[in-house]
């Protein structure tokens, strides 16, 4: 549900409400002076915070797997929580999926551009 939007129609960060407990995770590249690494992290859409995380030299679906276990841990999330991803092999991977359904997520890949998607881009692009 939207607030408000801009002459673009895009929300602005900020001005949609979360009904249903939802979760978003993506894999960026940090450059470091050893090299680079991948951060994998996970952001609670109600809160605006970071409830999980992990960091490796390889992106292998065990950092993928890291962070989410670390969310889970931190936040015990409701049954029916929506898991936004995109669809990268990490998040496909079987492991993976089986800990989405062990714990009652509703796994969302994104696999279109909707309004509530492109406000979760916006909001992940101004974090990283």
């Amino acid at each position: 549900m939207l607030k408000s939007q801009t002459r673009n129609g895009l929300a602005p960060l900020g001005t949609f409400a979360v009904q249903i407990p939802c979760r978003a995770m993506d894999i960026s590249e940090v450059w470091t002076r050893e090299g680079w690494l991948y951060l994998a992290v996970i952001l609670d859409l109600h809160s605006r915070r970071v409830i999980g995380w992990a960091v490796s030299n390889r992106m292998k679906r065990d950092l993928a797997i890291r962070a989410l276990e670390m969310a889970i841990n931190l936040r015990k999330p409701p049954k029916g929580c929506i898991h936004h991803t995109d669809r990268g092999s990490q998040y496909c991977s079987h492991d993976y999926q089986k800990i989405l359904r062990r714990h009652g997520f509703k796994a969302s890949p994104l696999m279109h551009v909707n309004m509530h998607c492109r406000a979760v881009d916006v909001w992940e692009r101004e974090l990283f």
